[in-house]
């Protein structure tokens, strides 16, 4: 309360008194005694109301208050600041800084202040928020603790199985591609190896699918295969949208394919991509089909947002595909439907799908699958479980071809499932089939194919299923999981009259290839008369190049060696891999045996053949073309 409304605290009685007294305000002429005395209590009246009151002359003894509100732990780009103020009088200004520098002033509510975060570097930052009040009193925020991170630097494997369609080249890339999120600067850079690349780019489309070009590279001078960015080479605002969402890919083109022979995604922080391969064999009961599909989930594990894509080969009459709830081998009901792709008829799509969160829960676990419907097969033609890092799932047939020592002629046939949590151990094992409701047991072996091992999970009859057998609990160590990945695991199913095994099947993950060649003396170049004869298990690790052998023999015990020769059919070639004999004198074995890179090419492209020779026939008695499975075209 200012000096001149002091008066104005009083009765108006007392102020028309005052006024018409001749000796002053509040003192009659009759009252000379008491003037001192009242005058003194007036100034200690006024005093106390100026001390209360105080707000005209600047006597405002509390300072301000202010809260700077939270921010994400990790910011990029450009961010919003706000602070709440508030002062017993009035609040003259906000200033926002940064590691104590000042960054922006407010003088008004609602006191915010857009930050560009590419102005500092990245790293820890702390922030506050200081408040001032007209008599220049201030107060300082709580600090907010956050991390700066606009430079994101993205180390990519490049393989053919991510390109659209997915190829079995055996190139590769590799490199480091960093972009600025701030100013959309691109660099690093990424070497191809295996094959003679022709461009290369970062393109914009989620996994399982094909989009434009965005930034194209240049062939660098020095060193040959390595493509890096102009330097000049920038993303805009709504690209680094996109790669943030996990839609940006990089692509490495060729000759041999023009749309791109190798591509990898470019994965943010926070983003996962899952890729599955879709078959008949992977549906309950199993699909005889020529049909394939291939399945790519892009899931951002903090909102839950999904682009899940199926591209298929063989399927334009599909009537239907889902995201379905089940572990591999169990049938379950659908979690997310998927819409054909109104531009390509081949393609299946679910995009910014919002998973529930308990199939998101299933998905962490391996406890989903993509499933393709077609009027043939109503219930799916083509299936794949959606696989996470830390799980391992293998969906092998079972038959009566791969028992050892001799084959089985038997109608009896099989799917065995397994899913691993390779950071636990922890193994779900089914096996479902029919021809052998008189079995006495069924198991997880450890054994390449070609060798019998001991068992290491059990599993039980199901009471309600007829053909289903299941693991309870069973759990792989880790070096049999380390087996497992090399396709050095097989399940068993044994009868009274086969209690060694009527029918098996080998675990075989994408990355593991199984040849059976049967060897005679027809095949031998030149042709070879000989009642022996010979099956030839060849197991490769098409990653590591290694192959593991086990040729078992019928007839030769005689033998005098046996080898992994290169070669096309109908001719003769120089030995690759020698093989030893075991004790029985029936096996003859290589094991993990690294191939280079020119042995590998010969593999795949079928010219590998398997040799048994005997003293009557040093050249060879028995021989078989190792026709493998990921043979490329000629």
């Amino acid at each position: 309360m200012s000096h001149n409304k002091i008066a104005a605290a009083f009765h108006p009685r007392d102020r028309e008194s005052a006024r018409r007294a001749p000796g002053g305000p509040f003192m009659s002429a009759t009252q000379p005694a008491i003037r001192p005395l009242f005058a003194l209590l007036l100034a200690v009246a006024a005093g106390a109301l100026m001390l209360s009151c105080g707000h005209d002359d600047g006597d405002d003894r509390s300072p301000p208050q202010v809260n700077l509100l939270a921010q994400p732990a990790t910011v990029n780009r450009t961010v919003t600041l706000s602070a709440e103020a508030g002062d017993d009088m009035s609040v003259a200004s906000v200033d926002f800084l940064v590691d104590g520098a000042v960054i922006g002033t407010r003088t008004t509510p609602p006191y915010t202040l857009t930050w560009n975060t590419g102005t500092v570097a990245d790293g820890a930052r702390i922030l506050t928020a200081v408040a001032r009040d007209l008599s220049g009193k201030s107060t300082t925020s709580t600090p907010v603790n956050v991390t700066v991170r606009n430079v994101l630097a993205f180390a990519l494997t490049l393989s053919g199985s991510q390109e659209v369609p997915a190829n079995n080249s055996a190139g590769t890339a590799t490199g480091t591609i960093t972009i600025n999120l701030a100013s959309g600067a691109v660099t690093g850079g990424v070497t191809s190896a295996g094959f003679t690349s022709t461009a290369a780019h970062i393109h914009d489309a989620f996994a399982g699918i094909n989009g434009a070009i965005l930034v194209g590279f240049t062939a660098d001078t020095t060193t040959p295969g390595r493509w890096v960015p102009p330097a000049s080479a920038t993303l805009p605002a709504a690209s680094i949208d996109r790669l943030l969402a996990g839609a940006l890919y990089f692509n490495v083109h060729s000759a041999a394919f023009p749309g791109g022979e190798v591509r990898a995604q470019l994965v943010p922080a926070g983003t996962v991509v899952y890729f599955t391969d879709l078959s008949g064999l992977q549906e309950l009961p199993a699909v005889t089909t020529t049909a394939t599909a291939r399945g790519a989930v892009t899931l951002n594990t903090a909102t839950r947002l999904a682009q899940i894509v199926i591209n298929t080969t063989g399927l334009d009459n599909a009537i239907g595909a889902h995201l379905h709830r089940g572990a591999a081998g169990s049938n379950g009901p659908i979690a997310i439907g998927l819409a054909r792709d109104a531009t390509t008829a081949s393609r299946w799509v679910g995009l910014d799908v919002t998973v529930a969160q308990a199939d998101f829960d299933l998905l962490q676990i391996a406890g989903t699958y993509l499933n393709v419907h077609t009027p043939a097969n109503p219930g799916g033609e083509v299936r794949g479980a959606v696989v996470p890092p830390g799980f391992i799932v293998v969906v092998s047939r079972l038959t009566g071809d791969w028992e050892v020592p001799v084959a089985r002629v038997t109608s009896a046939r099989a799917t065995v499932a397994v899913t691993v949590n390779t950071a636990t151990g922890a193994t779900d094992a089914r096996i479902n089939g029919t021809g052998y409701d008189d079995a006495i047991g069924a198991h997880l072996h450890d054994g390449f194919a070609g060798v019998n091992g001991p068992i290491i999970v059990n599993l039980e009859k199901d009471a309600t299923t007829a053909g289903l057998w299941r693991s309870n609990g069973g759990t792989l160590t880790s070096t049999q999981i380390a087996s497992l990945q090399q396709g050095g695991l097989y399940a068993n199913v044994h009868t009274p009259a086969f209690p060694a095994g009527l029918i098996r099947g080998q675990l075989l993950p994408p990355n593991v290839e199984l040849t059976l060649t049967q060897l005679s003396g027809a095949q031998e170049v030149p042709s070879i008369v000989t009642t022996a004869s010979a099956r030839g298990f060849t197991t490769v690790n098409v990653t590591s190049r290694s192959l593991t052998n086990n040729t078992v023999t019928t007839g030769l015990d005689n033998a005098i060696a046996a080898h992994v020769h290169t070669g096309a059919r109908g001719v003769n070639g120089p030995v690759t891999v020698g093989l030893t004999k075991d004790a029985t004198n029936t096996r003859w074995f290589a094991n993990a045996v690294t191939l280079t890179e020119a042995q590998f090419a010969s593999y795949r492209s079928g010219a590998f053949y398997l040799n048994v020779h005997t003293p009557a026939n040093p050249g060879g008695e028995v021989r078989g073309q190792l026709d493998n499975p990921g043979a490329l075209p000629p």
